[in-house]
């Protein structure tokens, strides 16, 4: 049980997200400002900090007391500074050093591209309730987007996942074509495949080896945040990287231009450094939440910051209770059964 003056005053700041969302200006800010980079409910802790709202903007100012109120919620509004592209940002993920798959059962963690250069990572697999023979990957939508630099910032031109194109895996060519998009959003950043004959979803994690038994809600998450606990991530470029939950929802701008500029529904844990370019898709799991050694998950998709722009110091990714609340994917594996 969490107490009862949290979790109202958790509500109360959702509250004000969404409101935000939707067109209240908060302390001179609204979300339709071009300095606007993102906005996150933070559950803060049970036995001190009062959930907030944190505003990332891109325009230097001072609060007074490091904060202002709207509806008796604390705001914080954090500015950001854009990181230079640096010499090594045209590395090509594709070369990861992580192994590729060794059988046509592939799992979450193993690498995945476009079929014209660009890499990223499987999450692990979902299916839709009533059809658990029907297995299908998972993967960010922005994979393959072009990008073109605007300033301090990218811009996105266009490309992407969207139905009907294909995913591929099989070394730096890609060459193996393991599936078709049936489903993708951009706001959301996702793509759903359906796997070609002779390729199969393994419910697994490249470096873990316990079962995937579902995922976590959003107060779960919440919960998760306010005591302080990790999350994990397996990507094909940084491997297995493990971090704090640091806010359970969110909308993030983490680009200019065309088609998922607006993330919504947002993870955010760790540090930058825990994703790079090529680990879009990672699965963000924790294998801490039950007291059986189990995974559930946590974050559906790492997606991640560019390597330049305005960058915030973490890493973030859709969350997974947005895919089963809002699309009826489901995380757990259909033929584990626990131990009894």
């Amino acid at each position: 049980m969490v107490p009862a003056r949290w979790y109202d005053n958790l509500t109360k700041a959702r509250n004000v997200y969404y409101d935000f969302l939707n067109g209240d200006n908060i302390h001179n800010h609204q979300l339709s400002d071009d300095n606007v980079k993102g906005v996150w409910v933070s559950a803060g802790t049970i036995d001190g900090q009062k959930p907030f709202i944190e505003i990332e903007s891109t325009s230097d100012e001072t609060l007074p007391l490091g904060y202002v109120e709207s509806n008796g919620v604390p705001i914080k509004v954090t500015n950001l500074e854009p990181k230079e592209k640096a010499e090594d940002s045209d590395k090509d993920p594709n070369k990861s050093g992580r192994t590729e798959p060794q059988s046509n059962y592939i799992g979450g963690g193993d690498r995945c591209g476009n079929g014209d250069g660009s890499a990223g990572t499987l999450a692990t697999p979902v299916w839709k309730s009533g059809n658990a023979s029907d297995r299908y990957f998972l993967t960010c939508e922005h994979i393959g987007a072009e990008m073109s630099d605007f300033g301090d910032e990218l811009f996105r031109t266009g490309g992407g996942l969207s139905e009907g194109d294909k995913l591929h895996t099989g070394g730096s060519s890609f060459s193996s074509e393991i599936g078709e998009v049936i489903d993708a959003s951009c706001s959301n950043d996702f793509a759903v495949v359906d796997p070609e004959d002779g390729y199969t979803p393994d419910f697994s994690i490249n470096g873990e080896s316990s079962p995937i038994v579902g995922s976590i809600s959003k107060d779960g998450l919440s919960d998760m945040e306010s005591n302080g606990e990790q999350v994990k991530k397996s990507g094909q470029v940084t491997g297995v990287t493990s971090g704090e939950v640091k806010a359970y929802n969110g909308t993030v701008f983490p680009y200019l231009g065309t088609c998922g500029t607006r993330r919504t529904n947002q993870l955010r844990w760790g540090t930058e450094d825990d994703s790079k370019d090529g680990d879009s898709g990672s699965p963000v799991y924790t294998d801490e939440y039950t007291s059986a050694d189990e995974i559930l998950i946590a974050g559906g998709l790492d997606g991640g910051w560019p390597s330049y722009g305005y960058v915030g110091d973490y890493a973030f990714g859709t969350a997974a209770y947005v895919l089963h609340q809002d699309y009826d994917y489901r995380f757990s594996d259909p033929s584990y059964r626990p131990r009894s």
